[in-house]
């Protein structure tokens, strides 16, 4: 069916009032899980206990054949290869690589800062570069744009021998979108949609569509850097939204209407290009306690935002105009640097301070500290002969040119132009200036050359070169300071290593025995086909659907299930406990993971009850993404609640177990240290190992790429990771095993838990709050959100954002116990083409419409902004 959508605010506001309305409309969720929970126990062990045939498994094992169809490389030919899990080591890892390099470097980083730590690599990066060696750095577009100007630095330093490009940029649809939200209506007593869509339509046709104007340079400057000032202009100046008019259909516009207008448009955008939930919350509530006031707003904006087709492709592409607004925050969190074909190193690191340090650089008085957290993390270096890493590289470079959503420095220059995003006081200078003498008849060229004008000839304005240079003298200031401040002074120290030993260069190495046994190999998710024959079949391909994983280029987590599968299977073979540890950072499991560990709960792969399943991850107290743990203690509550009913009813009916062990930790605060915080991806299943970038959430499944290596039979190395975790999960001081917690936690103590984890939220949010516990000042700023005395939050509004977010939680509570419920295989779609959408058949239009693969759809997508 043909839908249309109004990107930006119509999607999310659609994606929160949906989950609202849906929750709203089951009757008493809590009640009809608990009501047939007893009964599908019952009827598990009826099925697969009482029946049950010692020498049938459903699950069945993954083989090398398998996992090389699934990698972007063959068998990796490894004459070294190690696990690095101290931050430090990590650090002088990389700045070796790039120290030994001859020929070429290239990267590929979620984050690439231009902090302390960051300086010392990009500082060896410059020096190669200068010296002639080929560097090639891959960025994501949102989270570095702000970062332009040291990515300049880079390129002008270098040569001509270092091309930064962005991950993610957007599209042609997209920036024509800019244009049409930036061009203004006609004036008219009243909005009509009709009216203001045909006049941007009738200008647009009149334009250059290939040529930025100056409004929509500044909105997505402003859009890319979370920049108020000019996106107010943008769509203030050049669209002419007057919220005044929208309100009443005619008069003035005072300051107070604009500010309260533009705080409205910062809910859709930062709820859409952000991805943050709470001002998803936030827009659902505004529309619950002021929807007849804004309601006006919003038919006002459906004339001005573009109308985006889900169905309407671009020749030779894949992607709808919907799915590219709808997956605008896509990231590249690929962490890897690979050096003249023989060496890499990936895994979970972003290049920062947190990731490349264990303590922070002490700061003068009256100083910001940089950064808020350290990073427990762990990366894989591996070292091959000569054109060992040829795959990795034939990967790296068909990302690095993928244009469709890959764009060079020069590009996003001509398209978002840092000198707008960079000069907020001589832009807001500029605009007042011009706006005077719009408002005195006195405007003797158009307002978009007045702003630029007016913008260059302010004393404010700094430009390119002026900010290049500053650049360079930053990156200068902080090699000095990370030398002489952490690395000669003793706060560098490497110790850490899984094996818990004194540190030496090859502690944390493969042995030569598994340097024999391993197999290694390089894995991805994509948002294109890597290992595509021709290029016309590298189109972009957004998102993902359950049963599709090949088809979407999930091919990280294809081997993730199959390899929980596998476990099951050779605990059988082998006949020995096999252990599953899921050490990651934020887990809030896709569909896909949680129907695989409710296999082998159920039964359905047979004997799965010598496998032991671990998983570690952070606490509320350590994470550093709060609303993750928020809505995972739902999920969470579901799976142990059914984990807890089967160990209940085979004690209590003397039944033979089948299902296997399942524990949860969390890292403690107290004992990691203040500011500490988990961002490992990796995952142990049996003999094999995934080490990358990867999360065990929805967003790593539905949006962002990622790369790992899948190592298997690395006997030893796994062997040192197990007693790495069980010395972590024995230290009651770090972790805190809340198996039983989450396995009797009942709906009202989720609710309470909402209250605290708000209440600590608001008190970090609003420093203006009255956050003092008088009962216990030390646990002063961790109090319910119903006694906190805020100005910016009023009770009603705690309220309302308490009830939103438990909606929600009820959503992930019911869609997780259907899922746990399905106890069949999801259908794969094997039969579509590799090239495309094009290809559908019967097949995948039944998988479509299986109401279990829709309801295991929609919690992704649903919670894939996460």
């Amino acid at each position: 069916m043909n839908k249309k959508f109004v990107v930006l605010a119509s999607l999310s506001l659609a994606l929160t009032m949906g989950v609202v309305s849906c929750i709203s409309a089951q009757k008493g969720p809590d009640r009809e899980v608990a009501s047939d929970f007893w009964s599908d126990i019952s009827d598990i062990f009826r099925t697969k206990s009482e029946n049950f045939s010692g020498n049938n498994s459903g699950a069945r094992t993954l083989d090398s054949e398998t996992v090389a169809k699934r990698a972007s490389s063959g068998k990796l030919p490894l004459t070294n290869g190690e696990i690095i899990i101290d931050n430090d080591a990590a650090l002088d890892s990389k700045v070796n690589l790039i120290r030994s390099a001859t020929r070429s470097i290239r990267m590929a980083y979620f984050i690439y800062a231009d902090d302390d730590s960051s300086s010392i690599m990009t500082s060896e990066l410059i020096k190669k570069a200068q010296a002639g060696v080929k560097v090639s750095l891959l960025v994501d577009f949102i989270t570095n744009y702000s970062r332009i100007d040291f990515y300049q630095m880079m390129v002008q330093e270098g040569r001509g021998n270092i091309d930064v490009r962005f991950y993610n940029f957007p599209s042609v649809r997209i920036q024509r979108d800019a244009i049409y939200m930036t061009l203004p209506c006609p004036s008219v007593t009243k909005p009509d949609s009709d009216t203001c869509k045909k006049s941007k339509e009738a200008a647009m046709k009149t334009m250059n569509m290939n040529s930025p104007t100056f409004f929509s340079s500044l909105f997505l400057s402003g859009l890319y850097s979370k920049n108020g000032v000019a996106m107010k202009i943008a769509l203030g100046i050049g669209g002419e939204i007057d919220p005044a008019k929208m309100k009443s259909g005619a008069g003035e516009t005072s300051e107070e209407d604009m500010a309260r207008m533009m705080e409205f448009l910062k809910l859709y955008f930062e709820a859409k290009v952000k991805g943050n939930v709470g001002s998803m919350i936030k827009l659902t509530i505004a529309m619950f306690m002021y929807g007849e006031q804004l309601n006006p707003i919003v038919n006002e904006l459906s004339g001005r935002i573009p109308l985006a087709s889900d169905s309407e492709t671009l020749p030779g592409k894949k992607t709808t105009h919907a799915e590219e607004w709808d997956h605008i925050t896509d990231y590249t969190h690929h962490k890897l640097i690979a050096v003249d074909g023989r060496a890499f190193q990936l895994g979970g690191r972003n290049v920062e301070d947190s990731y490349h340090m264990k303590s922070r650089i002490p700061v003068k008085e009256g100083e910001t500290p940089k950064g808020k957290y350290i990073f427990m993390d762990t990366d894989f270096r591996g070292e091959t002969g000569p054109g060992g890493i040829a795959a990795i590289e034939k990967s790296f470079d068909r990302s690095f040119n993928f244009r469709e959503m890959v764009a060079p420095i020069a590009e996003v220059q001509r398209v978002v132009p840092a000198d707008l995003a960079m000069n907020n006081m001589a832009l807001g200078e500029a605009a007042q200036v011009c706006m005077a003498q719009a408002q005195a008849n006195k405007l003797t060229t158009s307002m978009d050359n007045c702003i630029k004008a007016a913008m260059r000839s302010s004393a404010q304005f700094l430009p390119t070169s002026a900010r290049v240079s500053e650049a360079k003298k930053a990156l200068d200031a902080s090699v000095t300071n990370y030398t002489n401040n952490y690395a000669r002074n003793g706060a560098k120290v490497i110790r850490d290593n899984v094996k818990g030993e004194a540190w030496s260069p090859n502690v944390g190495k493969l042995t030569g025995e598994d340097l024999r046994t391993s197999e290694v190999y390089y894995v991805e998710n994509t948002s294109f086909n890597v290992k595509a024959k021709s290029e016309e079949d590298i189109v972009r391909r957004a998102g993902s659907r359950i049963g599709g994983e090949k088809f979407y280029n999930k091919n990280i987590h294809a081997l993730w299930y199959r390899g929980l599968e596998n476990a099951c299977a050779v605990s059988k073979k082998e006949n020995k406990e096999t252990r599953v540890i899921l050490h990651s950072a934020y887990l809030f499991m896709p569909s896909g993971l949680i129907h695989k560990i409710a296999k082998m709960l159920n039964g359905d792969y047979g004997d799965c009850s010598r496998v032991r399943i671990t998983l570690l991850t952070n606490s509320f107290a350590t994470t550093d993404l709060n609303v993750i743990n928020i809505f995972a203690r739902y999920q969470m509550n579901q799976l142990f609640s059914r984990y807890q009913g089967l160990q209940q009813y085979a004690k209590q009916n003397n039944k033979t177990r089948f299902f296997p062990t399942l524990e949860y930790y969390e890292y403690n605060a107290a004992g990691t240290g203040a500011g500490v915080s988990l961002h490992t991806k990796l995952s142990l299943l049996g003999n094999d190992m995934i080490i990358g970038s990867a999360n065990a959430d929805a967003r790593s499944y539905g949006m962002d790429t990622n790369n790992a290596v899948f190592i298997r039979n690395a006997y030893n190395m796994n062997r040192d990771y197990v007693n790495f975790i069980d010395r972590i999960i024995g230290d009651s001081r770090r972790t805190k095993n809340a198996t039983n917690d989450y396995s009797f936690m009942k709906a009202d103590q989720l609710r309470a838990e909402n209250n605290m984890i708000l209440g600590t939220m608001i008190c970090r949010w609003d420093k203006t709050a009255s956050c003092h516990n008088m009962a216990d000042p030390s646990k002063s700023g961790q109090m319910n959100a119903t006694d906190v005395k805020s100005t910016r939050f009023s009770q009603e509004r705690v309220t309302e954002m308490l009830k939103t977010i438990d909606d929600i939680g009820q959503r992930v509570s019911v869609d997780t116990y259907r899922i746990l419920n399905f106890r069949k295989e999801f259908d794969q779609v094997e039969a579509q083409s590799d090239t495309g959408k094009g290809s559908q058949n019967n097949q995948e239009e039944q998988w479509l419409e299986n109401e279990m693969n829709q309801i295991s759809n929609s919690f992704d997508d649903f919670f894939k902004v996460l």
